[in-house]
């Protein structure tokens, strides 16, 4: 499973539009992304041990079905190793070695703050707007 945890589409939809938000729509979209990172651990934790195996990969980035452009495959990246999607899929299929010991096929963002995702390529102009670079 791949999810943003700051989807942007979703959050244009629930809140009315984009960035900038007050600071309650901002507590809005954090809550978003705590039970986005929250569902995705229950995910991974919860499937049995035995049998198909699954993986999650949840950034904490504003972005939204971007797996399919390079930028989103290639190059931003999650998690403690800083885990590109193209590495944590090879991973997955047991085509490259794990970055993490044991191998827990669970990339996952744990930042604080609204898109604060490390390997997202954001920065927030004078107006707080999200500009990706």
């Amino acid at each position: 499973m791949v999810a943003s945890q700051y989807d942007s589409f979703q959050l244009e939809k629930n809140l009315g539009h984009n960035p900038p938000f007050d600071v309650g729509e901002q507590r809005y979209a954090e809550g978003f992304a705590a039970r986005t990172r929250k569902l995705t651990w229950s995910l991974r934790s919860a499937w049995p041990s035995s049998g198909w195996q699954n993986a999650v990969f949840s950034w904490a980035c504003y972005e939204h079905a971007t797996s399919l452009s390079r930028a989103g495959f290639d190059e931003h990246a999650c998690g403690q190793n800083a885990t590109t999607l193209d590495s944590a899929t090879l991973q997955f299929l047991g085509l490259s070695p794990a970055t993490g010991s044991p191998r827990t096929l669970e990339w996952v963002d744990n930042c604080t703050g609204f898109a604060c995702g490390p390997g997202c390529w954001k920065t927030l102009d004078s107006r707080r707007h999200l500009i990706y670079v």
